[in-house]
């Protein structure tokens, strides 16, 4: 059926199609296809779509298949919202010539949906009928319908009384659980930057530090640059490698330079901190010493540079004294490494160079950081936890050389680094415990400072470390000893460390988080 024949047998559709008239003639080809009931799929109708399209089924005398292929041609053409507009145009119209082809309430819906959601268009439709222009004149044949239009824009509009519908009552729900409480996710610290107008010497003594960190990282790359290049070098690799395997330097009290641990470098190094070294009393030259650190922190950072080199002037403030500071045996190990140790009179911990030192002559000393690895896997910022009532090796080693036993400790030397938490059981803990089996070392999870930041990076940060010499406890040479004498001068050496960290803690932690605890 053509257009004219829908016109002609349904006026109420006229004024949706001057609306889609006044979009392009094609669209008009299109109502002609549509009426036609030519090509198209099946579809479901939609309410409100459904009421219009019932009308050009039934104006056209269409079958039902035929108005679902109308249906889904307009949508293919103007979309779900064009194809909208229309039906609800044409069905209200419907409505209002009292074709009895649809319900009132539907007629309403769609008209309120319609004029709610493409007013101008919808209005501008009417506008054309009511006039009687030439578009609406030739989609009429000539003729008009002002009642229609006048109608249509003076309609009241009114939503049908839906009836009442009583639902069932639902079960009453069971109360739920108490979600467990979140815990407190804090935000990262945002990076504190250090500012462009720094004095020089503090920008020195940074750089100190930071050199001294990547001191031995850039020796390994020498030598593996060595191993690389050619020939030559390679072959002086070889030759170092020998020359390392055979030397026993760090089982012999070391090879101590006094030029090198005297350079001004160490000075910036001790200044960044800065390290102060104290004494409580003088040292008698004629003995022998087994100094004892406490506590071990994550490098014992106040060891190395008050006994290690001249920054605080060991030599004077402990005149006659040689003091060896001793560290694991696998530092030397590190090639080019190992002999800066020896050069600052660094040796080794094992039970063989501490005896070659204590059999050497008077004023002979060694700097033991008794708490080892155990010991730094507590080093936390103000606190001070100190591994001490296990060790009984150095006081059977005090005994049997008869040498004097000088407690020192180290305040303010674990909080120049912060660590990740590790309580017992956890997986950190765990696996640097594992690792302490088989390395004797336990790897740290340590963080601080660097040079563009103050609280990010692997640099410790500017924080005070005073270390003190306590009181002598001068311990006889034995032949023969009993367990009882080994806790008898363990007991005073314990009294020794507490007596000392009591009567400086006010003054060099007073932001110390607890007590010293002795474990």
């Amino acid at each position: 059926m053509a257009l004219t024949s829908l016109v002609a047998e349904c006026p109420s559709c006229a004024l949706g199609i001057v609306s889609m008239k006044s979009q392009g003639a094609s669209n008009l080809r299109l109502v002609d296809q549509v009426a036609s009931g030519e090509s198209g799929k099946s579809s479901p109708f939609k309410e409100g779509e459904k009421c219009a399209l019932n009308t050009i089924v039934s104006a056209t005398k269409l079958p039902a298949r035929g108005g679902e292929r109308a249906r889904v041609n307009l949508v293919k053409y103007y979309g779900e919202t064009g194809l909208q507009k229309i039906a609800l145009i044409c069905g209200y119209l419907v409505k209002d010539s009292q074709t009895p082809l649809v319900s009132s309430s539907a007629c309403q819906w769609t008209y309120k949906r319609c004029l709610a959601q493409h007013p101008r268009r919808s209005r501008e439709a009417a506008a054309q009928l009511n006039s009687g222009s030439p578009s609406a004149a030739a989609i009429w044949g000539g003729a008009s319908n002002p009642t229609t239009a006048k109608h249509f824009m003076n309609v009241p509009l009114t939503m049908p009384t839906l009836p009442s519908v009583t639902f069932p009552s639902m079960p009453e729900m069971p109360a739920m659980p108490a979600l467990p409480a979140m815990p407190d996710l804090a935000l990262p610290e945002a990076p504190k930057l250090v500012p462009l107008a720094v004095p020089f010497p503090r920008r020195r003594q940074t750089l100190a530090v930071a050199f001294w960190m990547w001191l031995l990282p850039l020796f390994l790359l020498a030598f593996g640059a060595m191993l690389y290049f050619s020939y030559i070098t390679r072959s002086i690799a070889l030759v170092y490698v020998i020359y390392q395997l055979q030397d026993n330097g760090q089982q012999t009290g070391a090879r101590r330079q006094q030029w090198l641990r005297r350079l001004p470098f160490w000075v910036w190094f001790a200044d960044f901190f800065p390290v102060t070294l104290r004494k409580e009393s003088d040292l008698d030259p004629s003995h022998k010493f087994i100094f004892g650190y406490h506590p071990h922190g994550v490098i014992s950072m106040g060891a190395f540079t008050s006994f290690a080199t001249e920054a605080r002037n060991v030599s004077q403030l402990l005149p006659g004294l040689n003091i060896r500071l001793l560290t694991l045996d696998v530092n030397f190990k590190v090639p080019l490494w190992r002999d800066l140790l020896l050069f600052l009179n660094v040796a080794s911990a094992d039970r063989k160079s501490i005896d070659h030192v204590l059999k050497g002559k008077p004023g002979n000393g060694v700097m033991l950081v008794l708490g080892g690895a155990a010991e730094s896997m507590e080093t936390f910022p103000g606190t001070n936890k100190l591994i001490l009532k296990s060790r009984l090796g150095f006081i059977k080693i005090a005994l049997q050389h008869g040498a004097t036993l000088v407690p020192t400790f180290g305040f303010g030397e674990n909080d120049i680094w912060d660590q990740v938490a590790n309580p017992k059981g956890s997986p950190v803990r765990k696996f640097q415990e594992a690792v302490k089996r088989v390395a004797t070392f336990s790897p740290l999870l340590f963080h601080g400072r660097s040079l563009l930041t103050y609280n990010y990076g692997i640099m410790p940060y500017r924080r005070p470390i005073t270390v003190v010499t306590g009181v002598p406890i001068v311990c006889p040479k034995m032949d023969t000893i009993t367990e009882a004498d080994l806790l008898q001068y363990q007991k005073l050496y314990i009294e020794g460390v507490q007596s000392l960290y009591d009567k400086y803690k006010d003054e060099l932690l007073p932001n110390r988080k607890e007590d010293l605890i002795i474990l």
